[in-house]
C-alpha cells in the first residue's frame, strides 16, 4: 500500500509540472481546483495533496484529518513532510 502511495505522490508531482497554476497565499483555498489533486476518504491523516507551480515557486496544499502543529512538542503527532530539491 505504502508503495501505491508513494508512486501516486510521485505521479502526481510529475503531472504538476505540465499544469502551471499561481497561487495567492490568502486563505481561499479556490485557486487549488485547478492543480492536479490526490484524495482518500479512507484511514490515516492525509486526505488531500496538490501540488503545482508557477515560474517562480513550487506549492503544496495538504489537508489532513486532525489539526498539525509545526512544533511536536506543542501538538503532538506523526506526520513527517521531507521535501529535498537538488540544484
Amino acid at each position: 500500500m505504502k508503495f501505491i502511495l508513494n508512486t501516486f505522490i510521485f505521479c502526481l508531482f510529475a503531472s504538476s509540472f505540465s499544469a502551471q497554476t499561481t497561487i495567492t497565499l490568502d486563505n481561499h483555498f479556490e485557486d487549488w481546483n485547478l492543480a492536479p489533486s490526490w484524495s482518500d476518504d479512507g484511514v490515516g491523516n492525509i486526505n488531500k495533496a496538490a501540488i503545482t507551480h508557477d515560474i517562480d515557486w513550487v506549492y503544496f496544499y495538504i489537508r489532513t484529518t486532525n489539526e498539525v502543529a509545526l512544533d511536536e512538542n506543542t501538538l503532538p503527532n506523526s506526520i513527517r513532510l521531507v521535501i529535498d530539491f537538488d540544484n
